[in-house]
């Protein structure tokens, strides 16, 4: 079936830093690059919410996704099990895992909750919110804060395959399991594919980007995209599609273990963690929640006097904020932010307790380590190389692909505009 416009697929190949695509590591992305249009890095947004950057076109001060995950109102673990479960948060090693273990699969089974619990202590589970995955992109159109490209497709009457796309809220496979999925869909009468491995950022994390396991794992990806991309050609000669790494990861140098230090901060102040204030530990971001302002100002001037702190970060100030386009404090993401130096680990952090890693992303993202990169296939326009994108800038980009306008509010410039093309 011949559809109008060509099909558009766009490949989202998780934490592919750009200088991993080199002759060697990544063959196939590499030749593309020397036919096709591409930016040599892309820059993304600071904060953890690349997809809805990609889907929107709008920054986290815009759309409001900052942070994957914070505290409010109506959190899917609300219920009386979640109380019973936080009774058998032991603290050893061995417990720990087990329990969590077994917690997980009371949550999936049983109450057919898939958003994961992580390392995330039991006392603020029941208030644990999503973010960006709040929503499902694809099924639940018009939900998000901002108009998003598949809301655009479905008023224009364009189709999605979506199965092959992650969510936090949906059931979760393997990269190969989405090869399998996605393969058939192609052949399937759609104007958009979105699709995504996730590899990258899973091996840059355990064994870090300069590491051989990283190596081997952009050869395996390369093969992937290769698979992939040809099928889709073969499926829709007049197809158009983009190829990117939605940001890159930095060698860990150095860990930060935060909650002791704060818990004895606290006691010394005559405080206490869920009685006086609320903690969230990002992989790279400390955020509190204040329920006085006696407390802020005493966990403030800690943080802004410890030497420690201060060595490996610093407070994000309202200005800070605005500078690098997130919701400013004293809103649903914390009443304070406390952000790690490149290459800082806080460890261990309400995500990661077992495995210290050793690659992270979620810094400034001025550090070219923490950029990814773009090419993309639209015989209808010149072919342009250009030395940086933005992540927002996907989004116009595959709207052009697919003759749609732009979300409303969508702040990403077509890299063939950024050239004047």
């Amino acid at each position: 079936m011949t559809l109008t416009p060509p099909p558009t697929l766009m490949f989202v190949t998780d934490a592919i830093r750009h200088d991993y695509i080199t002759a060697e590591d990544a063959p196939f992305i590499h030749g593309l690059m020397q036919t096709c249009s591409h930016a040599r890095r892309l820059r993304p947004n600071f904060g953890f919410c690349e997809r809805a950057e990609m889907f929107t076109g709008t920054r986290p001060d815009v759309n409001g996704y900052f942070c994957a995950i914070t505290l409010g109102e109506g959190s899917d673990f609300s219920r009386w099990d979640t109380a019973l479960w936080g009774l058998l948060d032991w603290e050893t090693h061995l417990g720990r895992r087990v329990i969590r273990r077994a917690m997980r699969e009371w949550f999936r089974r049983i109450r057919g909750i898939t958003q994961p619990i992580c390392e995330i202590p039991m006392r603020l589970l029941p208030r644990v919110v999503l973010t960006e995955d709040l929503f499902d992109y694809h099924g639940d159109l018009g939900k998000f804060s901002v108009e998003t490209i598949l809301d655009v497709l479905a008023r224009e009457g364009r189709s999605t395959f979506f199965d092959a796309f992650p969510s936090l809220r949906t059931p979760a496979y393997w990269d190969h399991e989405r090869v399998e999925i996605f393969l058939p869909g192609i052949e399937r009468p759609h104007h958009f594919y979105p699709f995504y491995q996730g590899v990258g950022d899973h091996i840059g994390h355990i064994h870090g980007p300069t590491s051989e396991e990283r190596r081997r794992m952009v050869r395996g990806v390369d093969a992937v995209v290769e698979r992939v991309v040809t099928a889709f050609q073969r499926a829709h000669p007049e197809g158009r599609f983009v190829v990117f790494g939605d940001h890159g990861m930095l060698d860990v140098e150095r860990t930060v273990s935060v909650m002791p230090m704060l818990r004895r901060a606290a006691r010394g102040a005559g405080l206490r963690s869920g009685r006086d204030f609320d903690v969230w530990l990002d992989s790279t971001l400390v955020r509190l929640w204040f329920r006085s302002e006696r407390v802020r100002e005493r966990l403030g001037r800690w943080i802004a006097e410890d030497e420690t702190m201060n060595t490996h970060g610093q407070i994000l100030t309202a200005e800070r904020c605005v500078d690098l386009h997130v919701p400013a404090p004293g809103g649903d993401y914390g009443d304070l932010y406390w952000l790690a130096h490149p290459g800082v680990l806080l460890w261990p952090d309400y995500y990661h307790h077992h495995v210290k890693y050793r690659g992270m992303h979620g810094y400034e993202t001025h550090v070219p380590g923490q950029k990814g990169y773009a090419v993309w296939h639209h015989p209808e326009r010149t072919r342009v190389t250009l030395d940086e994108i933005e992540g927002i800038d996907i989004c116009p980009l595959i709207a052009e692909m697919l003759e749609v306008p732009v979300p409303a509010q969508c702040q990403g410039i077509n890299p063939h505009d950024r050239m004047g093309l």
